[in-house]
């Protein structure tokens, strides 16, 4: 069960890193503009 909840975690820290991405990504998108 730790590695499941290992898994979750990290699975998490991804998505969190994901959606900075693309807010930053969609940022600079209109900064160029």
């Amino acid at each position: 069960m730790e590695e499941v909840r290992k898994l979750h975690q990290e699975k998490a820290e991804l998505e969190k890193e994901n959606d900075f991405l693309k807010k930053a990504t969609a940022f600079f998108a209109k900064e160029i503009d």
